[in-house]
């Protein structure tokens, strides 16, 4: 995987990053804009180091992120980007379309089709958001060599496994991405992001071990001097580390980052796990954080007349028979099968062989589980699925070169869970426990085992005899 670090609109991290031997950086153009607002001189060529490879990043994100720019001055600002991205064609890797949410999607493919089509294929990408479905996501992924992503709208829904499918003919590049779950589980072949700079931003340390890269924020900055020897070793001035030196910090930065990319091993094509595609992509701060509710609306909340139960449960009336005889009616709660899937909304209604506009879903999944038979049967089905889950992964990773699937090894690990779990569940067992004192304790077993195993439980020693003679000693 290859990171375009960005943060490049500064002069001074474009130094740094070269000091560094980097070559791969980023520049937001909507950033740029508000540091100079005149561009209209501005090369890349002239301001970058030579053999640079830039990548030009629209900046939209922080303008839907923001959300205060109307549709015709959105416009306008695509116009500029799109002047900006003539001037420099020639000096950068490939450039993102501006996105700009407010422009709507008619608009934006209509941009498309004027202008951005009319670049070489390799020298830009659409970015896709989730908003527009999968299925635009499928169009865009055929249509074009690059597709962006971005980092919230990837990981809003379970797509991992399409965009798997997908990647075997289209490089899918991460925007603004900085969360390192993502990176190492989408299949994106490069990402444009500013993580890097967390140390002059936040105070986070940034350290790769050899193995993972780790992030220490601010208040855990503590835990770094567990590293000290590794980090002399690899030619870091600890000192200085210690002493939240920024140069140094910056300098361990950028070095953990690249070890970290180049421990990515490329997964394209490969179908990911269903159960737990994503995973949890936030790199949550260990302090926590505190979120109060506030109430909102202008009055109190309106009372129902009329409640309905949720479509998917149901409840039925069963008697139940007492010890004493007596009949009791209790509600119990059952599955009614209501199937509250429609084609218009379903995400894969593109490739559905059953599609059909305005209807519900086709498919049923009769299931019932009141008996330990039916309970056995169900783990038996879930571990022949998981089976067959994992040996379909396992083939998937040969026929890419044999490159280790991170995800398909988390498969194996649950399928041995599963397997275990059945085991354990098949195993016969009885164990007895006994807390009783005295005649009590002699009344237990009785209870238990018979009369005479109480008796057993109170009687004496009987005295050893040899040859009919004891002997003993009388005591004044």
């Amino acid at each position: 995987m290859i990171i375009y670090y960005g943060g490049c609109e500064q002069p001074g991290w474009r130094s740094f990053l070269a000091d560094q031997h980097v070559d791969t950086m980023s520049l937001s153009w909507y950033g740029l804009r508000r540091r100079r607002k005149n561009l209209s001189g501005f090369l890349i060529r002239n301001e970058f180091p030579e053999g640079a490879k830039v990548y030009l990043d629209s900046g939209a994100y922080s303008v839907n992120k923001d959300g205060q720019i109307s549709r015709d001055d959105a416009y306008v600002l695509a116009q500029e980007y799109m002047d900006f991205v003539d001037a420099n064609i020639d000096s950068i890797a490939f450039a993102s379309e501006f996105d700009a949410t407010v422009l709507g999607e008619d608009l934006i493919n209509d941009i498309r089709r004027r202008y951005w089509t009319q670049l070489p294929g390799d020298k830009w990408m659409p970015v896709w958001h989730s908003e527009s479905g999968v299925r635009e996501l499928r169009r865009l992924a055929g249509d074009y060599e690059r597709v962006g992503l971005l980092q919230d709208s990837s990981a809003s829904s379970d797509i991992t496994g399409l965009l798997r499918t997908l990647s075997s003919g289209t490089n899918f590049h991460g925007v603004s991405m900085t969360k390192m779950e993502a990176m190492k589980t989408l299949p994106v072949t490069s990402v444009g992001s500013t993580s890097w700079l967390s140390p002059t931003q936040y105070g986070d340390t940034f350290i790769w071990d050899g193995r993972e890269l780790h992030r220490y924020p601010k208040d855990y900055k503590h835990r770094r001097e567990s590293h000290r020897r590794w980090l002399q070793e690899n030619g870091f001035d600890t000192a200085k580390i210690e002493a939240d030196d920024n140069m140094e910090l910056l300098r361990l930065s950028v070095w953990s980052w690249q070890k970290f990319a180049e421990s990515i091993a490329p997964t394209r094509g490969v179908t990911n796990t269903v159960l737990d595609p994503f995973g949890q992509f936030a790199e949550t701060d260990p302090t926590g954080v505190a979120i109060e509710y506030a109430p909102t609306g202008h009055g109190a909340i309106a009372v129902r007349e009329e409640r309905v139960p949720l479509p998917l449960l149901s409840t039925v009336m069963e008697t139940q028979y007492n010890p004493d005889g007596t009949e009791t009616q209790r509600r119990m709660m059952r599955s009614p099968g209501v199937n509250l899937m429609q084609c218009n909304t379903c995400h894969i209604n593109d490739v559905c062989p059953l599609m059909r506009p305005d209807a519900e879903c086709a498919y049923e999944i009769p299931v019932e589980i009141r008996t330990t038979t039916q309970l056995a049967a169900l783990q038996d089905t879930l571990l022949e699925l998981q089976t067959k889950r994992v040996l379909r992964s396992t083939m998937f990773e040969e026929i890419q070169g044999g490159a280790i699937d991170q995800n398909t090894s988390k498969e194996y690990d649950r399928l041995n869970r599963m397997i275990n779990s059945k085991i354990e569940a098949q195993k016969d067992s009885i164990s007895i426990k006994i807390e009783a004192s005295g005649s009590a304790r002699a009344g237990m077993v009785s209870n238990l085992f018979g009369r005479e195993a109480g008796e057993r439980v109170t009687a004496l020693p009987a005295p050893m005899i040899t040859d009919g003679v004891i002997d003993a000693e009388l005591v004044d």
